[in-house]
């Protein structure tokens, strides 16, 4: 997803839709099947876990992870 458009509806980016669970505690990305980086590879949702835990990680002096651990 990526920031909101009209209505601050958010707009679908690599994620083609999203669902939210009946208590909206969860959100789930369906990807873009025809997603791929520079190098041919496919984009998959290992992909994502490895950059939001990359972001997370101290050592690395990520900017704003407070705002990523509740997520």
């Amino acid at each position: 997803m990526r920031h909101p458009g009209k209505g601050l509806d958010p707009l679908p980016a690599v994620a083609e839709s999203w669902t939210i669970s009946e208590e909206e505690r969860h959100i789930s990305l369906h990807l873009e099947r025809m997603q791929f980086w520079a190098n041919g590879d496919q984009v998959t949702a290992s992909d994502f876990v490895w950059a939001w835990e990359r972001m997370l990680t101290p050592s690395l002096g990520s900017k704003y992870p407070d705002m990523l651990y509740d997520l």
